[in-house]
């Protein structure tokens, strides 16, 4: 079995402004024990619509200024909108590889797209740890990858660029992580996310005083108080409330554990009895006995 051994890659070429199509790596491999060198590439579709044709040329140049050039034609290419494609290997003559340059040269009936222009990565988030862990919640509530979405978006002139650092061409939804464009600004606004923030730990709060627990309920009461310190909604009213629930259960554990000291007791008391029939060899039966009233009897 051939073993093979990366000899080149690029993994962020150039992109064609406004073309469907971009390219996302190109690689040579080569068989270690043959020499034999390969050209391998992978595209991906940034648009809203699937593409039937695809050629692209992809130029290579070696160490000593030699230059080669593959033509890949993929006349049923069938590249759904949003979906990466790796076109069959080319074997190619040089072994040395030092640049390339690839080039989509139609897209379906497209054959004319902008100037190549670098695609950088996104600029870092200015936010804390507290609104990163907001906006990977809401993230993840559109199934976003909160992993691959950590930089800041970016608006361009028919095309925009998501956080995960995916081009994207007229979409709504990034094709790379999933994020949805209208609401990337929010996720970058520290305002936005800690109100929204606010608002979850408010909403939780509430619900969790309606299920009756009291260690949750203590929680929410505490969680509600320093909302209400930074004068959120009627966030004081609702700690009150909670205060005043937590008192109730309170009161209700006390009943249920004084009725169950009642209990104890009355077995305790039976129990007593029994063995001293049996110590004195008399059947239990034999002996009547009247149970204290408990609320009269004193240990």
């Amino acid at each position: 079995m051939s073993k093979y051994k990366i000899a080149y890659r690029d993994a962020n070429p150039s992109w064609q402004e406004l073309c469907p199509v971009r390219m996302l790596a190109i690689q040579v491999s080569r068989d270690t024990e043959t020499g034999a060198c390969f050209l391998q590439t992978k595209i991906v579709n940034v648009s809203t619509k699937p593409i039937s044709r695809i050629e692209f040329t992809v130029g290579l140049e070696g160490e000593g200024g030699e230059t080669e050039t593959v033509d890949f034609s993929l006349l049923d290419a069938d590249l759904p909108a949003g979906e990466v494609l790796r076109p069959k290997a080319v074997r190619i003559k040089l072994s040395v590889i030092t640049g390339s340059r690839a080039v989509v040269t139609r897209a379906d009936g497209e054959t004319s797209f902008g100037d190549p222009i670098d695609i950088d990565s996104p600029a870092p988030l200015a936010l804390n740890g507290v609104e990163e862990s907001e906006r990977d919640v809401l993230l993840s509530e559109m199934g976003a990858d909160t992993f691959k979405c950590a930089g800041v978006h970016s608006e361009h002139d028919g095309w925009w660029q998501c956080g995960c650092g995916a081009v994207n061409l007229k979409r709504g939804t990034c094709w790379n992580c999933g994020a949805v464009r209208e609401k990337m600004a929010d996720l970058e606004d520290a305002a936005f996310l800690d109100e929204s923030r606010r608002d979850r730990v408010y909403k939780t709060s509430v619900a969790i005083l309606e299920k009756g627990n009291r260690k949750e309920a203590e929680a929410a009461k505490e969680s509600l108080e320093r909302l209400a310190e930074q004068g959120y909604g009627d966030s004081g009213e609702k700690a009150r409330e909670a205060g005043m629930k937590i008192a109730n259960l309170s009161k209700r554990r006390k009943k249920i554990a004084v009725a169950g000291l009642g209990k104890d007791y009355a077995g305790d008391v039976l129990v007593g009895v029994a063995m001293q029939c049996i110590r004195a060899d008399v059947p239990v039966g034999t002996i009547q006995m009247e149970t204290p009233t408990l609320l009269g009897h004193s240990r």
